[in-house]
């Protein structure tokens, strides 16, 4: 969390998924008020919620869609601007193509 808030830009936004250890939350709120950055906590399931879920998609022979275009990281801009184009939203496989 330290580096999170040493890191975040004023008025920025910090993420927290999970529980951390060691955690100081007094020297969390200072800091938090000195950027005039918001914490906010992310819920995204329990173990048993993602196990039921992974099994429902096995069960029911369910797949991700996977688009096969491929960016480095020197093409992020690239890769953003093909992300809002109507090109991704029309070469992404049907739902019944299977990987």
């Amino acid at each position: 969390m330290a580096q999170s808030l040493h890191a975040v830009k004023m008025e920025g936004v910090i993420s927290v998924i999970g529980l951390l250890s060691g955690a100081n939350p007094k020297d969390n709120i200072m800091e938090t008020l000195s950027r005039l950055c918001t914490i906010r906590g992310v819920y995204v399931g329990s173990r048993e919620q993602m196990e039921e879920m992974v099994a429902a998609m096995e069960e029911h022979d369910i797949h991700p869609v996977v688009d096969g275009q491929v960016f480095t990281l020197e093409q992020a801009k690239e890769a953003y601007e093909y992300m809002v184009s109507p090109l991704y939203r029309t070469t992404g496989m049907n739902s019944t193509d299977r990987l």
